[in-house]
């Protein structure tokens, strides 16, 4: 009985993201990147993003905080980062420069309650447009650079 329960528990956990970092962020001057085993999956200037967002992907027994920037060309997608990601230190200190401080002054609007997305808007170019709930996300995944 207890095999049987512990293989339902791993299949659930196949079945959910991935917590491994699964990419690397650098930050450089006006921007950052994302590697995936050291190749480049994409970068952001920070004069192309026009919306910064939060939210959560439920682990199962864990949230994992993630971040998405839209740039104006492409409206309705974000170019996906998260809290694990090595690099993610230097990372949340720019992040707090793009957002004007809404980052980390708006965890708690993020972090609770538990098990839910809690989208949530840091900093927005053009405040009249409203968050898409459902865009396309863009993430770093070997073996290559795909959408979720």
């Amino acid at each position: 009985m207890w095999s049987v329960f512990l293989s339902w528990v791993n299949s659930i956990c196949k079945s959910r993201p991935v917590r491994e970092a699964s990419g690397r962020i650098s930050v450089s001057n006006g921007g950052f990147s994302v590697y995936s085993d050291e190749v480049l999956c994409w970068e952001l200037g920070c004069d192309e993003i026009t919306r910064v967002v939060a939210f959560k992907r439920d682990l199962l027994t864990t949230d994992l905080i993630c971040f998405g920037f839209e740039k104006l060309d492409a409206k309705g997608t974000l170019w996906c980062v998260h809290e694990e990601m090595p690099g993610f230190e230097d990372f949340a200190v720019e992040l707090g420069r793009i957002t004007d401080g809404a980052w980390p002054a708006r965890f708690k609007d993020v972090a609770h309650p538990a098990f839910e997305e809690c989208w949530t808007e840091l900093w927005n170019a053009d405040p009249t447009q409203p968050i898409d709930k459902l865009p396309s996300l863009i993430w770093a995944e070997p073996p290559e650079c795909s959408q979720d």
